[in-house]
C-alpha cells in the first residue's frame, strides 16, 4: 500500500485528524483518490462533521462505484445520524455489491429496519442473516425476539428469546426482554 496512505492511517489511529487531512490533500495519485476520499470521510465523521463526511464518502464511490469500504462508512454515518432511509439505501447497495452473501450486511439491514420501526422487514433480514451464518446468534435471536414482540407475535418472540438464552443463559438483556413481554 502507498506509504503516505499508511502514514495517514497511523495518524487517524492516533486521533491526529488535522495532520491526516493535510497529508490526504498532498496526495495527487489518482489511482488512490477513492481511498483518500474514504479516509477523509472517516476523519470528518470522527470530527463530528457529518455533511463533510458524507460528501467525501460519496466522492469516493463516484470515483470507484464498487468501493465497498465507502458504502460501509456511508451506512454507519447515516445510521449514527439517524438518517435511516440513507442507511437502508447504502446497506442495500453494499449487499448488492457483495452479491447477497454477507450475513453481517443482512443483519445490519435488519437492524436499521428495526430502528426505523419496520419490524416485518427487520425479521426478514435477520432471518436472511441467520441463513447466511451470522456468527453472534445470541444477539441475532434477541433482536428477532424484539422484532416479533413489536409485531405482537408473542409466541415467536418467546421462541427467539429462549433460543438466545441457549447461547448465554445469564444474559441480562435477554432475560429482561423475556420477563418484560
Amino acid at each position: 500500500m502507498n506509504e503516505k496512505i499508511l502514514k495517514i492511517i497511523n495518524l487517524f489511529k492516533k486521533n491526529e485528524y488535522d495532520k491526516a487531512l493535510k497529508l490526504c490533500d498532498e496526495i495527487k495519485d489518482n489511482s488512490v483518490k477513492h481511498i483518500i476520499y474514504n479516509i477523509k470521510g472517516s476523519i470528518y465523521h470522527k470530527k463530528h462533521r457529518p455533511e463533510l463526511s458524507k460528501e467525501n464518502l460519496l466522492k469516493s464511490i463516484e470515483i470507484k462505484s464498487d468501493y465497498i469500504e465507502a458504502y460501509k462508512n456511508l451506512y454507519l454515518v447515516s445510521l449514527e445520524n439517524r438518517n435511516y432511509n440513507d442507511a437502508i439505501k447504502y446497506i442495500k447497495e453494499l449487499i448488492n455489491l457483495e452479491k447477497n452473501i454477507n450475513p453481517i450486511s443482512s443483519y445490519q439491514l435488519g437492524l436499521v429496519y428495526e430502528m426505523k420501526g419496520n419490524f416485518t422487514d427487520a425479521i426478514e433480514n435477520y432471518k436472511i442473516s441467520d441463513k447466511l451464518g451470522f456468527k453472534d446468534r445470541k444477539i441475532l435471536f434477541n433482536n428477532l425476539g424484539n422484532a416479533y414482540l413489536h409485531n405482537k407475535n408473542v409466541n415467536e418472540a418467546e421462541h427467539y428469546f429462549l433460543k438466545s438464552l441457549e447461547f448465554d443463559n445469564s444474559n441480562l438483556t435477554v432475560l429482561d426482554n423475556l420477563f418484560n413481554f
